[in-house]
């Protein structure tokens, strides 16, 4: 009987972590990150800085605002998308979707250097309801 009671209680603890787990991965996951770039295509050679907003979650998720921060807090004040439009807020959906919002990378070099910043000192950053996602850089962002 005691057997039982243990087998019983390994099975139930193994279950709840699994349903934590499981709701913990549930909602969507926002990921954000900045990359230098420059353009192929019809819109060859052009010289940009992207911010990438991936929602790779189980649900939908709706982005209000990017940008980007300085470490010391201030914000960037963004003019709108600098290659394509890009319409604010953007549903995303679960499983991969992602939303691009470009900027011009010598608008962003003089802003920083009125600040006395260098663009490597820009955080990239995506709003989510009332929520702030802080991204990373993917390759040197002084490119």
């Amino acid at each position: 009987m005691l057997a039982i009671a243990i087998v019983a209680l390994v099975l139930s603890i193994a279950s709840l972590s699994w349903q934590m787990i499981t709701w913990s991965r549930s909602g969507p996951k926002v990921v954000v990150r900045a990359t230098p770039g420059i353009t192929v295509g019809s819109l060859e050679n052009v010289e940009h800085v992207a911010i990438i907003v991936t929602n790779e979650g189980r649900a939908a998720a709706t982005i209000s605002s990017v940008g980007f921060t300085m470490t010391t807090g201030q914000q960037l004040v963004s003019v709108g998308s600098y290659i394509l439009p890009a319409e604010l807020p953007k549903r995303l959906e679960p499983g991969g979707d992602q939303f691009l919002y470009w900027y011009d990378p010598k608008r962003l070099r003089d802003q920083c250097r009125d600040y006395g910043h260098k663009v490597g000192d820009l955080v990239p950053f995506a709003c989510q309801g009332t929520r702030k996602i802080v991204g990373t850089w993917s390759g040197s962002p002084e490119a």
